[in-house]
């Protein structure tokens, strides 16, 4: 990726919300991208966050943020069918359009 198609894919994130998408939010949806459906313990490992940190992120990734907000509605969650003690991360219609979009730069 050269530095052009980098300043497409911030271009994409910030017209999500400007002021409010974090790198590390970018960072974890392009994890869950390339690992979909993943684990959120798989985002863990990816990026050496902590549970906490993983946990409130995918939140913000999906329909409510925290203290009520709304999310970005990029992802959601579903209990893991095989272990029903774990999540699984998946895109939404609007997170899979936004991965459409990056893979095209």
């Amino acid at each position: 990726m050269d530095l052009r198609q980098l300043q497409g894919a911030l271009g994409l994130f910030a017209v999500l919300e400007p002021t409010h998408f974090y790198a590390h939010f970018a960072q974890v949806f392009l994890v869950i991208c390339e690992n979909e459906p993943c684990t959120l313990r798989t985002i863990e490992d990816a990026l050496n966050l902590s549970s906490s940190a993983v946990s409130r992120t995918v939140h913000a990734l999906g329909d409510e943020h925290r203290k009520g907000k709304p999310g970005f509605n990029l992802v959601t969650t579903a209990r893991d069918p095989e272990e029903g003690r774990r999540f699984l991360v998946l895109l939404t219609p609007k997170g899979k359009a936004l991965k459409r979009q990056l893979l095209a730069i």
